[in-house]
């Protein structure tokens, strides 16, 4: 019992501990990660809105420079080299009220690159110039698009766009100049800089939400399993007293009361090993002193030799005492460690019983007991150990004879019910408190705390009854009432038909 206990302190003293260090450890993990997607998350969104942004600025230009640029061959023609302009104040009104309210810079230009007419938002970077050949031509063959500064134009680099304008007059279509729309770029890094600083307000906020969250989540979640590790850190240390705080009804809870219900098992299963103790240490040291003092008086001369021979049973007796308590605990040290091997025979169930009430005759007639019920059991021949059940019954009726009050009874019933056998023993005496009788069966449990009754038992009688049973696959149960206890066996039966015909016989 005492290496199952420190089992047991070891198990919940390092388990319980790991496994409050872990569910921090699964809970900040799992933090991390969600934290990690959704950064990735907020990249993705991050890139996606800054190009769709950037596109959809770019289509805006396109469409302004083809607005510009059908304006331009709509109210223009060219003679010569030269265009001529059929209304260029409506030109000029739309591309300054166009540039104003978009602030880009809008220019004509001829194809030779000559700038015809112009609206300039951005005064302080714009230059002026002739826009490149190979600019004018690469414009004739597809749309422009570049950040440049293009060919010196504008002293920093600007985000331009230019688009061909075609004459619709004479029949053909042929180029007349092209259409140049600039923008500062820098529009597009202080877009990108003000959604950086707002994703990044975001996931600030969102760290310090989920830190939060998941620390007090962590807390709340793993303060039952710190308190199972204080207690278990107090069980190994011998105190078996210390509960886990429970609230709620989740799987923390769940595995709080079963802690609490584990620690209230070790706190009995303790105060048996004590007890235990302080009885098997009585019950020793009363035989040995007995002993010792009645030898040594022999010795001495203390006691007469013509009472040599009366003490000297007395010293027997308490010798086979103390062999009959080694006894007991080498049947139980061989049925704990499953070394007993159950040898089968037929075995005479009320032969046993009527045995075992003979040998308790005197202590019977001694205390006035009645023993009722016996006239009216029927023989009932069982496969079992004869020995082990003559034990168990032993242990039982001892049981009932030590409890019994002088001028009480004691009630046998056995009787087969199909496939079973099953006798009944009740004693009238004290009740069994309710909270003790879970308890009747384990080992080196008394209900005698006083040891008013029983001075000679530690605590193993019930306890190897019940392992008995057990090995030949039955039942044993105990109930109490207020003037009476009452244990049920149940046993497995086969029916013998040779057996059956010999005592109809008799």
């Amino acid at each position: 019992m005492k290496n199952k206990i420190t089992s047991l302190k070891k198990f919940f003293k390092f388990n319980i501990k790991n496994k409050a260090t872990l569910f921090r450890k699964y809970l900040w993990i799992n933090m991390i990660t969600i934290l990690s997607t959704f950064l990735i998350l907020v990249g993705m969104i991050f890139s996606f809105v800054t190009d769709y942004w950037k596109n959809e600025k770019e289509e805006i230009f396109i469409q302004n420079s083809h607005y510009v640029s059908n304006l331009v061959a709509n109210n223009s023609y060219v003679e010569g080299n030269n265009i001529v302009w059929i209304n260029g104040d409506a030109v000029k009104i739309f591309m300054d009220t166009l540039s104003n309210s978009m602030n880009i810079d809008i220019f004509v230009t001829d194809t030779k690159g000559n700038v015809i007419i112009k609206s300039v938002c951005n005064k302080t970077d714009f230059q002026g110039g002739m826009i490149p050949p190979e600019v004018i031509k690469k414009i004739s063959e597809e749309r422009y698009s570049q950040i440049s500064k293009l060919n010196g134009f504008y002293k920093s680099n600007q985000y331009i766009m230019g688009e061909a304008v075609y004459s619709n007059y004479g029949g053909t279509k042929n180029i007349i100049g092209a259409v140049f729309t600039a923008m500062n770029p820098e529009f597009l890094n202080s877009f990108k800089q003000g959604m950086l600083k707002v994703f990044v307000a975001a996931i600030i906020v969102v760290i310090m939400i989920s830190f939060f969250t998941i620390r007090r989540l962590s807390c709340s979640l793993a303060k039952p399993l710190d308190q199972m590790a204080a207690v278990a850190s107090c069980m190994a240390k011998g105190d078996f007293t210390k509960r886990v705080q429970i609230k709620g009804n989740d799987e923390i809870a769940k595995l709080g009361n079963s802690f609490n219900n584990m620690a209230e098992s070790l706190n009995a299963s303790e105060s048996v090993r004590r007890n235990f103790v302080a009885n098997l240490s009585h019950e020793l040291k009363t035989p040995m002193t007995t002993i010792t003092g009645f030898i040594d008086g022999i010795l001495d001369g203390v006691i007469k030799e013509e009472d040599e021979t009366k003490y000297l049973k007395i010293v027997s007796s308490e010798t086979k005492r103390l062999s009959r308590l080694v006894k007991r605990m080498l049947d139980l040290s061989g049925i704990d460690n499953d070394n007993v091997k159950i040898k089968l025979s037929d075995v005479d169930l009320l032969t046993e019983v009527l045995d075992v009430l003979l040998s308790f005759e005197n202590r019977i007639n001694k205390n006035d007991i009645k023993v009722m019920g016996i006239s009216d059991c029927e023989h009932i021949l069982i496969k079992a150990d004869k020995d082990m059940i003559h034990q168990a019954i032993y242990n039982l009726i001892e049981n009932a004879v030590k409890f019994t009050q002088p001028k009480g009874y004691i009630n046998i019933n056995l009787t087969q019910n199909g496939q079973e056998c099953i006798l009944i023993l009740e004693n009238s005496g004290e009740k069994i408190p309710k909270e003790e009788i879970r308890f009747i069966f384990d080992r080196f449990y008394k209900t005698d705390k006083s040891r008013s009754k029983d001075k000679t038992g530690i605590g193993l009688g019930l306890y190897m009854v019940r392992k008995i049973i057990l090995l030949h696959k039955g039942n044993i149960t105990v109930s109490s009432g207020e003037t009476s206890t009452v244990f049920t066996i149940k046993l497995p039966y086969e029916k013998h038909k040779k057996y059956k015909k010999k005592t109809e016989n008799q």
